[in-house]
């Protein structure tokens, strides 16, 4: 029986504390270098610059740098790292990977890399992001899962 009540408590603990930060972003595209490689890949450098806002009411900027590696027009692999500027004085840095989707669309995995303020508090979160391209601009949706007591925290700064 303690067991029992031991793992309702783990449940408890994990799901009722727990919250979710969504990010809303669109970034404009600008490719750098696009090579053709043997075996029909194509290796591209881009640079994206955009602007984003979030449930808890801030709003902000970001600057990043990729790479992605595509096969006969489906994405093998992608890698982005960004530095993103907020409203309320604060930044973080993540980076974003996606692979075996759509060029066009997919959905990846985000790592927030570190932080300022109360976002030190997410370094090294792992989040999920979905992405589509309209021509040269993306389109991204970022969940993560965090604890209650984090969303206040990113909340009140």
């Amino acid at each position: 029986m303690k067991y029992i009540t031991f793992l309702i408590l783990i449940f408890f603990n994990q799901y009722s504390f727990s919250a979710e930060w969504i990010s809303e972003s669109t970034a404009k595209l600008l490719m750098l270098k696009k090579i053709e490689l043997p075996g029909g890949f194509t290796y591209s450098s881009f640079e994206a610059n955009g602007a984003s806002k979030n449930n808890i009411g801030k709003y902000g900027t970001a600057n990043c740098v990729g790479h992605r590696i595509d096969r006969n027009n489906k994405l093998e692999e992608q890698k982005i790292y960004c530095n993103t500027y907020l409203s309320d004085g604060n930044e973080y840095s993540f980076m974003q990977i996606r692979k075996g989707t759509d060029t066009d669309a997919g959905v990846g995995k985000s790592i927030i890399l570190n932080g300022t303020g109360p976002y030190k508090k997410l370094a090294n979160k792992e989040c999920i992001y979905a992405v589509k391209y309209l021509k040269d601009h993306a389109f991204v949706t970022t969940k993560c899962s965090v604890q209650k007591n984090t969303l206040d925290l990113l909340k009140n700064r």
